[in-house]
């Protein structure tokens, strides 16, 4: 997302004023998700700051942008090291400014095994109050895949259609926090293990939300250009529990997925069609006899 240039001006001085920018400082643009603009705040002495602005009314159906709660967020995990450690954060202008300390360590490069380690340890953590509450039900993830095909462009609606998984029941294990969007370029790898940055659309509810994302053959193909292979996913899913929930629930949630990516796609996101492709390729996996 390109910045305009009246934003970067109030950014700049913004955090002159507290301090952690000043006229030496290079802003260096970050690649981000697809809704916030990052920069990497370096200077002379130090290389250690990003910061990143999420402008108003920029989350999508499926992944919202939440910077109050993100705050709040990296503030709760701060002695974990799961998350970055937030140094200032503020609603300013047109937007909402967090500054936190950069993550030093490979996005997009965490194994399998190193990402399950993280996401279990997440997902034992303590919940904080006030998250949104995601719903694992056939009906729930039916229900939001039919709200955003109605905004569909008509040549892709009739196969999604068609493709829509019969309702059932799928059982919902207990609530756990959620990162709420762990794709491969939001795992760094660090010499500590795996660590989750972008934490804009935290929630509660099961863990299967998660894997869901990291496993997304859509998500996979955006971020590193292929999906996971059978053994790579049979790592991720290594507690027997969690992966009998998430075969029962997987064909819901990459309809859903893939709605989401025509969604995208009908909104102009090119980069959404390959995605797209992969993601039907595996539901109709799900779905031979």
């Amino acid at each position: 997302m390109t910045a305009r240039p009246d934003i970067i001006e109030t950014l700049r001085h913004h955090l002159q004023d507290r301090g952690l920018s000043g006229p030496g400082t290079e802003w260096i643009p970050l690649k981000d998700g697809r809704t916030n603009m990052v920069w990497r705040l370096k200077t002379a002495a130090q290389d250690h700051l990003v910061c990143k602005f999420s402008p108003r009314d920029r989350g999508t159906p499926l992944f919202p942008n939440l910077p109050a709660t993100e705050a709040a967020l990296l503030r709760h995990l701060e002695p974990t090291a799961l998350a970055p450690e937030l140094v200032h954060a503020e609603e300013i202008g047109a937007g909402h400014c967090l500054v936190y300390r950069h993550v030093a360590g490979g996005a997009g490069l965490a194994t399998p095994r190193d990402l399950r380690v993280a996401l279990e340890r997440l997902h034992r953590h303590q919940i904080p109050r006030g998250l949104r509450q995601l719903d694992l039900t056939a009906d729930a993830l039916l229900e939001s895949g039919d709200a955003m095909l109605e905004q569909v462009e008509q040549s892709m609606k009739h196969s999604l259609r068609a493709r829509r998984p019969r309702p059932r029941v799928v059982p919902t294990g207990d609530d756990s926090l959620l990162h709420g969007d762990p794709v491969p370029g939001n795992v760094v790898a660090t010499a500590g293990g795996a660590r989750f940055i972008d934490w804009q659309c935290p929630a509660r509810g099961d863990p299967v939300f998660d894997y869901a994302i990291a496993l997304s053959p859509a998500m996979r193909v955006l971020h590193c250009g292929t999906p996971l292979s059978n053994a790579e996913r049979d790592i991720l899913l290594a507690d027997p529990r969690l992966a009998a929930r998430f075969d029962l629930a997987e064909p819901f949630l990459l309809w859903r997925m893939a709605v989401y990516c025509a969604w995208r796609i009908s909104r102009g996101v090119a980069a959404y069609r390959p995605a797209l492709q992969a993601e039907l390729d595996r539901l109709d996996q799900c779905s031979e006899p």
